[in-house]
């Protein structure tokens, strides 16, 4: 269960506020994330509610990248995975192109792309082959 909470503090002369939204994540680690406004602390609360109890919230600080998440897909598209037999080379090199294009975000944690549903759906359609393990 998470909780949204006002923070306040003074830095010299100034009075100075934030909200804070706590939770604790599938493995019991405490776990913060601060916002300018109530309404987006309760926001994220809510986001990170049914993302706990889906069982699919990665907290930031343990979210792979979108570049290391890049290297596994196209690892197990090379060798196979799941019974799967590895893509054609010219596949292959079609899916390098894809990941090129997607190059200036993949320093962002992967956990920050799971908000972003239309960017996820543009991926999932340029990569669906590989994800079903058939080529195109």
């Amino acid at each position: 269960m998470a909780s949204v909470r006002k923070r306040t503090w003074v830095h010299g002369d100034e009075k100075r506020s934030k909200w804070v939204c706590e939770y604790r994540d599938r493995s019991g680690a405490k776990r913060r994330k601060t916002f300018p406004t109530r309404a987006e602390a309760v926001e994220y609360k809510i986001g990170i509610e049914g993302e706990l109890q889906a069982g699919t919230h990665t907290p930031d600080s343990v979210s792979k990248t979108v570049a290391e998440a890049g290297q596994i897909w196209l690892k197990a598209c090379k060798v196979g995975r799941d019974g799967h037999e590895p893509v054609e080379a010219s596949t292959l090199r079609q899916y390098l192109s894809r990941v090129e294009v997607f190059r200036a975000g993949l320093d962002a944690p992967l956990a920050h792309l799971c908000n972003y549903r239309p960017i996820m759906a543009r991926l999932a359609l340029n990569f669906a082959p590989a994800w079903s393990g058939r080529d195109e």
